[in-house]
């Protein structure tokens, strides 16, 4: 949903302008739940702050790649949410080394720290191909009448409900199932790990063959 406000204020404002504002915004949600002592806290620094942070700068993240890379546009774009997967494998098990060693406030610090840097680095190549409209971000009323692009909204709308389930449970599930503690922590991780290749792999694939064919394989177990 954030899509429907945001997509428009990249056309208008361009991706340097959500970016930073992303960056200081989740940096600063992390550094507050570090501080965090009472549910309300974490649902306002974590679930709301954080999730907006990263909004801002998914968006334009995923948008850019798409305008410069056109032949092999699959491969770009799956190395590009590689990284989230890859982020996957790390920072769980980064955390729960902190957490045991340093504690639950300066391992949330720690990690604030690292991403800060990191974007600091990064946001500067982040440039779009097209220039911004500039102007009042308006919503573009031509998809009205794009039904197999809504149809394709709507899907995905539906998709998200259920996507990231696995993620949350693999861990509890693994341990309802026999798995060991130690071994079942490092689930989400493996999970993760194949998510780096398959995003890559199936990326380049989509770039030889039709995509909608790998999109119909990948969702069909799912139903």
């Amino acid at each position: 949903m954030r899509g429907l406000v945001l997509g428009p204020a990249f056309d208008a404002y361009g991706s340097s302008v959500l970016l930073t504002s992303g960056w200081l915004l989740s940096t600063f949600c992390l550094m507050m739940l570090s501080l965090s002592k009472t549910y309300y806290q974490i649902f306002l620094s974590q679930g709301l702050g954080f999730g907006i942070g990263i909004a801002l700068q998914f968006y334009p993240l995923l948008v850019v790649p798409s305008h410069w890379f056109l032949k092999k546009r699959a491969l770009a774009m799956g190395i590009v949410v590689a990284g989230s997967s890859l982020s996957g494998v790390i920072f769980p098990i980064m955390l729960s080394r902190l957490f045991q060693s340093i504690g639950f406030p300066w391992a949330v610090r720690t990690l604030a720290f690292m991403c800060f840097a990191l974007q600091a680095i990064s946001i500067p190549f982040v440039k779009e191909r097209f220039p911004a409209r500039k102007g009042v971000a308006r919503f573009d009323e031509t998809i009205k009448a794009d039904k197999p692009f809504l149809m394709h909204l709507i899907s995905g709308f539906f998709m998200a409900f259920g996507l990231y389930a696995p993620f949350w449970y693999i861990e509890l599930y693994g341990l309802q199932q026999g798995v060991s503690a130690n071994l079942a922590f490092y689930l989400i991780s493996i999970m993760n790990a194949s998510g780096v290749i398959g995003r890559v792999v199936l990326g380049h694939a989509g770039d030889k063959a039709s995509r909608y064919a790998f999109l119909t394989v990948i969702i069909s177990p799912q139903i």
